[in-house]
């Protein structure tokens, strides 16, 4: 009897701790590739956590403090001290990943409370910082060094679980927030459009469309002097898959249309649209 006893118990733990896998495997340690970046889900479409994220959040932020400091811009092969406030909640999680404009990893992230954040490196060797043992610790922070040139336009996608401390996916809120970084600014953009302020190019002024795009796309733009234009569609790999402009152009208003028929299979693409040494990108379907 006592064996049987015993038995039974081994059975049940482990059915409960089966079925409690995907609830807690989260907690200890975010899972890479959540963050909103281009190519990537969020938590809460992955399954995990119910409901719609929101996007461009007020009440989460990254923050650059100290000196160095971002605000002015970033300087080549420079650490910075980063800073990420996740608002209010009974619990909370994070995951902030560094990308370029095709989505590829830029620059390095390294801790300084290992006790309370984490760091994984996901596909395309990109690094993820996030919480370490999610409870009532709202605020982390960590180091990022930059990229030895500063040609680039870095992207912090961040992504904030405020969850209500139930030990389920329903009533967490998933909140995501981009931020943007080049040799002279930094600051928000909005995630959901792409639009972000780049010297030369007056904010809001770059169309893509249609969208999604079947046999043409055009592109409409409004630069604030005479500056080299390029512009072209790349897949999530970060690999060049149609080419559409390459001019020096006076300042302005332009529209450039394009036929793209033919050259590109289903899918999402990336536009990336340089002014000077500054990149813009936005999300498109090709259908």
């Amino acid at each position: 009897m006592k064996r049987n006893y015993l038995l039974t118990f081994a059975i049940v733990f482990t059915a409960l701790l089966l079925g409690s896998q995907d609830l807690f495997t989260n907690i200890t340690q975010p899972p890479t590739g959540y963050t909103g970046a281009p190519g990537e889900s969020t938590c809460a479409t992955a399954g995990c956590h119910f409901g719609t994220p929101t996007l461009n959040a007020s009440d989460i932020s990254l923050l650059t403090v100290g000196s160095p400091n971002l605000t002015s811009g970033y300087a080549a092969s420079t650490q910075y001290s980063l800073a990420v406030n996740a608002g209010s909640a009974a619990s909370y999680g994070f995951s902030l990943t560094a990308v370029d404009a095709s989505g590829s990893a830029i620059g390095t992230f390294s801790l300084t409370s290992p006790a309370n954040t984490s760091l994984a490196t996901g596909s395309g060797s990109k690094q993820y910082v996030g919480h370490k043992n999610a409870n009532t610790t709202n605020a982390w922070s960590f180091r990022w060094t930059s990229p030895a040139t500063t040609t680039e336009t870095v992207f912090f996608y961040l992504a904030v679980n405020q969850a209500n401390n139930n030990n389920e996916g329903s009533g967490d809120n998933i909140k995501l927030k981009a931020y943007s970084a080049t040799a002279s600014s930094f600051g928000p953009f909005n995630v959901a459009t792409g639009i972000q302020n780049i010297d030369g190019l007056l904010d809001g002024s770059i169309s893509v469309f249609p969208n999604p795009v079947t046999d043409n796309i055009s592109l409409s733009f409004n630069i604030t002097d005479n500056q080299q234009v390029m512009a072209g569609i790349y897949n999530l790999n970060g690999q060049l898959v149609k080419p559409l402009m390459d001019e020096e152009l006076s300042w302005g208003e332009h529209n450039r249309n394009f036929n793209v028929a033919g050259s590109m299979s289903t899918g999402i693409y990336l536009v990336k649209f340089s002014v000077g040494s500054n990149n813009y990108f936005k999300k498109i379907v090709v259908e």
